[in-house]
């Protein structure tokens, strides 16, 4: 899979310098353009991945409620999109090790 930054000018509502952070990849997103992320270990875990894929993932982090509500109001990217920042935050919170903090434990 080859990645090269992208060099593409921008087509959408987001600035150069947001741009310029993205690698664009040969997968394709489900609406047929080439995907564009930030090249991550979350990115590429949910880079080309159906919506399926993503219930597993979300289910797999505890975050099936939350999933289910984003497919309610959100379309397909928007939905890979918040899963993405939550695994992001998920991951930071752990390495700062807060993964417990704030979730009550049993008596």
């Amino acid at each position: 899979m080859a990645r090269k930054k992208n060099t593409e000018p921008v087509k959408a509502l987001i600035s150069r310098e947001y741009a310029d952070k993205l690698t664009v990849h040969d997968d394709k997103t489900p609406g047929g353009r080439r995907a564009a992320d930030v090249a991550d270990s979350v990115a590429d875990l949910l880079r080309g991945k159906s919506l399926d894929e993503l219930r597993t993932i979300a289910n797999k982090h505890g975050l099936s409620d939350r999933l289910t509500g984003w497919e309610k109001n959100l379309n397909f990217g928007m939905i890979r999109m918040n899963l993405g920042n939550v695994l992001r935050r998920l991951n930071k919170e752990k390495a700062e090790g807060k993964a417990d903090k704030g979730k009550k434990k049993a008596a």
